[in-house]
Parts: C-alpha cells; structure tokens; sequence
C-alpha cells in the first residue's frame, strides 16, 4: 500500500536537490575570468557555462514538477482513504440499523 507520508518525504527530497542544481556552477562561472582564462578559450568556457547552467535549470525544473507530482499523488491517496473510511463507518452504521445522519456526515442513512 503507498504511504503517502514517504510520497511528501520524497518530493521533499527531490525539491531540495533541484534548489541546489542551478548553483553547481556557480564557482566554475566564478573563476572564469579574465585572471584565469583569455581569449577564444575564455569565452568557449564561458558560453559552455550558460549552456550547462540552462541544462541544470530545465533538470532541476524536471526534478520540480516530478515532486508536485509526488505530492498531488499523497494527497489523491490521503483523500481515497479517507472517503473509503468514510464509506466504510456508513456501511457500518447501515447494517447496525441505524437512522438519521452518520456521525461526521450530513447525509442520512438509507
């Protein structure tokens, strides 16, 4: 059966390493300056840079909707318990012969 406290838990995981992607190239971008490098190779490094920076965003964008995804699935699980809890205290009251209103329902029982 899924657990949707380890679906939240997972999607928790997966946002926290997608916040951290973008940043991964931040020292590399740092340091590439006109101290370090010059020229066509400079400016190589530095277009490859974007390029992999903007890759690292669209991963970590990916890793974003995967965890929204987690999260609207724990929520789906949640309500289906509880609307089967639900069914299941009226089934109970039904066949115990009770009338009127279930208890933490507004619907009476037929």
């Amino acid at each position: 059966m899924v657990d949707p406290a380890a679906l939240d838990a997972a999607a928790t995981a997966l946002a926290g390493q997608a916040e951290g992607l973008p940043g991964l190239l931040d020292a590399a971008r740092a340091g590439n300056g006109v101290n370090v490098w010059q020229g066509p190779a400079q400016e190589a490094l530095a277009d490859d840079l974007v390029l992999l920076r903007a890759r690292l965003r669209l991963a970590a964008d990916e890793l974003l909707a995967v965890a929204a995804s987690l999260r609207a699935d724990a929520a789906r699980v949640r309500a289906e318990r509880t609307a089967a809890a639900l069914r299941a205290a009226e089934a109970a009251a039904r066949s115990a012969g009770a009338s009127g209103p279930v208890p933490g329902t507004r619907r009476a029982v037929a």
